[in-house]
This record gives C-alpha cells, structure tokens and sequence, in this order.
C-alpha cells in the first residue's frame, strides 16, 4: 500500500494503491441495485440518486468521460476512483453532483511509479458546466509514488457553473517529487464561473514529500469569481522537504503556505 513510512509521521498520508486484491464483479449500487460498471451505474442512477462504489475503480483508454446531467450524490465510500489521463466527470450544464469520499479520492491518472505526462496533453479530472459539490476526500490531477516530470494536471476545472468546495482536499498532484516543466492548478475557474472554497477545504498545486521543482505552481488559477471563506486554506506547494527553483502564483495567500507543518 502507498502510505506514509511509520518513522516519517509529519509526512502527509500517500493514496493507497488503486489496484483491488481480489475481482469483484460488480463496482457499484444505485438504490440497491449493483452494476459492473460506474458507466452504467451512472446511467441508471435517477434524479436525487445516490451512487455507491463497492471497490477500487481504475477506468481503461476505452472509457469515455461519465456524463453527469441531472442531480446525483457520489458515494466513494472510502475507495479510489482512477482515470487514464482522461476526463473522468464531465457535470454537464443541467448537472449537478456532490462527492462525499471519507477517505477516498478521485484521480485523472494514477501510477505506482514514476510519471512522465505530455506537455501537450492536459489531464482534467472533473469538467464543470453546471454544479459541482465537493463534501470530503481528495481530487487529484494526477498520483504517482515517485517523481512526476512535465506535471501538466487540473484537478477540476470549471468552465462554466460554480463549483463549491466545503471539506476535503482538491490538489493538482500528488507525488514524491516532481520534476521539469509544467504546469498545475487544483482548480481553473474560467470567466463565466464560480468557486466557492468553504468550511476546511483545502486546496493546493502541489503535494510532495521531497522536493518540488521548474513547474509552474498555481493552486487557483480564476479568470471568474472566487469566494473564499471559512477555515479554507490554499496551498501553492506542500513539500516534506524543500522546494526548489518553482514558480508558485494565484491567490495571494499561497505564499504564505509554500512550505508549512501538515494540517492534520
């Protein structure tokens, strides 16, 4: 599992591992009902439902961006949900999704090694059109246990709508290191959107255990309208130990938390 080594305990806590130990046939439950794939979960799931992870979800190539066009509630209940440096949710203008994760998380790309991304391919967890809920767990960009080079990720990006952060984690990578050129947001707000970032959210650029390099480092990158109130808090980098040669920009509050304690 891709957890923190047990004589490192200031270090923040890793992803585990997206890979299921045993099958499982079906994925998740919409009202009781199990599919055996989130595609189709979502396709049944009705106005006001709730749908439910039962396992680990790593999505293939195949896959296409699940289209969210009506008011539902995702249920990570505690698993992961990994793209393959495709969109995973696109929340369309008439939709409307909330997240509750507890300890699970959703992520664009997910590898148990080093990543190496395209400069010229941009890796968008969530798109918004309409309305995005983030209750508990963590959004990710990108995961990857050791160094990601070319970090190139947006955790959620909202094109139009508003998107409304209350707790949880939104970050654009999460990596031991990374490394080269690049650029990350956790969110992009473009002109005709809005975020809201509430309660103890948290959202951040960056979160490594080493060393943070040459990318371009922007946790909240808005050409809309951002409201930020509460406990909320907004990371340009966390790193476990120093950051190095980094362009960190957005909020004027990153500055103030490049390089802090770990909130736990």
């Amino acid at each position: 599992m891709y957890k923190a080594e047990a004589n490192k305990p200031d270090q923040p806590e890793k992803p585990d591992v997206v890979e299921p130990e045993e099958t499982v046939s079906n994925v998740a439950e919409v009202n009781g009902t199990s599919y055996k794939t989130l595609a189709e979960a979502f396709a049944a799931a009705k106005q006001n439902s709730t749908v439910k992870l039962l396992s680990n979800v790593t999505l293939g190539a195949e896959d296409a961006a699940i289209e969210v066009a009506t008011k539902l509630t995702l249920d990570l209940n505690n698993f992961a949900l990994v793209g393959s440096g495709k969109t995973v949710f696109h929340v369309a203008e008439a939709g409307d999704l909330t997240v509750h994760a507890k300890e699970g998380y959703i992520a664009g790309i997910y590898t148990d090694n080093d990543l190496t991304m395209k400069a010229d391919s941009l890796v968008e967890t969530i798109r918004v059109n309409g309305t995005l809920t983030v209750e508990s767990g963590s959004i990710y960009g990108a995961v990857a246990t050791g160094t990601v080079t070319n970090p190139n990720a947006i955790a959620v990006s909202a094109l139009t709508g508003t998107v409304t952060v209350n707790g949880g984690e939104v970050w654009g990578v999460r990596a031991a290191n990374t490394a080269s050129k690049g650029n990350l947001n956790a969110i992009r707000v473009n002109s005709d959107a809005t975020l809201n970032l509430t309660g103890n959210a948290v959202i951040g650029a960056a979160k490594v255990d080493t060393n943070a390099q040459d990318a371009d480092y922007i946790a909240l990158k808005n050409d809309g309208t951002a409201v930020i109130d509460g406990k909320a808090v907004v990371y340009g980098i966390h790193a476990g130990a120093k950051v190095s040669t980094a362009k960190v920009g957005g909020h004027e509050r990153d500055r103030q938390h490049q390089v802090p304690e770990y909130r736990r």
